[in-house]
């Protein structure tokens, strides 16, 4: 569709906005940190975008990663929202003044650091296709699948419910406890897991890992470096395997050697 000219007066300016979703999406934060791939769908565009490292994420907006993507969104309250790989995550409701947040994970795994919230009213609630996590400040993952729904309490305290209203009943998790909410069903009873599994969790998460020399660079640049890092790691570990075939066709020809030497040893003993 073309639009009209914009003509102004002598002594007035205005300021164009590019990449802005149509109808003027409001700000919700911008991507502090992205590892490919991955893509984001602005709220009333029929295709989705590359994401850009200090982009723009707008209210409605649609961020999806791919097998090895993972993103970092910093909201605009300060809250970080980290998503892992294979995820979909939906920015449904945000309100850096009022502080009303609500995110849907549609899919995959996704790590919430929450600013305290201080205004009356105020709620973060992640909602998947079978929980409704709601928080107030704390730190918190999210593993979101078609029949349920896993959710871990690093931080402070997470309230976790069926998203069926009509089942009446929650579970509070505290640091290090964990839940389960299968399809139909009330939470799990909390279960404590260790301080190793919440940092593997993390890290699966985590989208500032990126190879020495790449921040900045374009992802191709960084798909190469890991494919780099990749076929190296792949060949000292093949160097690793042959050795260690190596030292295992040495220790076979020793017995045999040591048991021929046994044999002759007896024999003559026997004479």
């Amino acid at each position: 569709m073309l639009r009209r000219p914009l003509i102004l007066p002598l002594g007035q300016y205005a300021t164009l906005e590019a990449d802005r979703p149509q109808g003027g999406g409001q700000d919700a934060g911008t991507i502090s940190a992205a590892i490919p791939a991955e893509t984001v769908q602005h709220n009333g565009r029929a295709t989705p975008a590359q994401l850009k490292v200090q982009g723009s994420v707008y209210f409605q907006d649609v961020v999806r990663t791919l097998n090895t993507g993972r993103v970092r969104i910093r909201l605009m309250d300060g809250s970080l929202l980290n998503i892992g790989a294979r995820s979909q995550m939906t920015i449904a409701r945000y309100d850096a003044q009022s502080q009303p947040t609500a995110i849907e994970l549609a899919a995959g795994k996704l790590r919430s650091q929450v600013q305290k919230l201080y205004r009356q009213g105020g709620s973060f609630e992640v909602t998947t296709q079978t929980a409704v996590i709601g928080v107030v400040g704390t730190h918190f993952i999210v593993e979101a699948e078609q029949r349920r729904t896993r959710v871990w309490c690093i931080e402070g305290e997470v309230r976790v419910r069926n998203i069926n209203p009509a089942i009446a009943g929650f579970v509070l998790l505290h640091a290090g406890e964990f839940t389960i909410v299968p399809l139909g069903q009330l939470p799990g009873a909390a279960t404590h897991v260790s301080p190793g599994v919440i940092q593997t969790l993390i890290s699966l998460t985590d989208a500032s890992v990126l190879a020495p020399g790449t921040r900045g660079k374009s992802n191709a640049v960084i798909a190469a470096v890991s494919v780099g890092a990749a076929a190296t790691a792949g060949m000292a570990i093949g160097r690793a395997n042959s050795a260690t075939s190596l030292l295992d066709q040495a220790g076979s020809i020793l017995n045999g050697a040591t048991n021929t030497l046994n044999n002759a040893n007896t024999n003559s003993t026997n004479a």
